[in-house]
């Protein structure tokens, strides 16, 4: 690849990377008018003519990795796995 080549690479991601944010917040802006409306109006369940949306609350549990290492490092340090993987950054 040429460096206009890789210039012309990086100009187009830049713009779709641009493109993108603006298209996730107006995803976003959307999901919210409609997240109000639906507890505005107390409901879970919205029902368009195409399309169906659901507000419900999710229950999660999860570890609290913090707290075990905290009280149990040495047992935390028996089961840690280390991995490896390549990250691709882009400004």
């Amino acid at each position: 690849m040429t460096i206009q080549e890789i210039n012309e690479k990086m100009s187009a991601l830049a713009e779709y990377e641009r493109l993108s944010d603006e298209l996730e917040q107006e995803k976003e802006a959307l999901k919210d008018d409609l997240k109000r409306y639906m507890i505005d109006n107390d409901l879970t369940v919205l029902n368009g003519l195409e399309h169906k949306a659901t507000y419900t609350a999710v229950t999660s549990t999860r570890l609290d990795t913090k707290a075990l290492k905290s009280a149990h490092s040495d047992l935390v340090k028996e089961y840690i796995i280390t991995s490896v993987s390549n990250r691709f950054t882009f400004r």
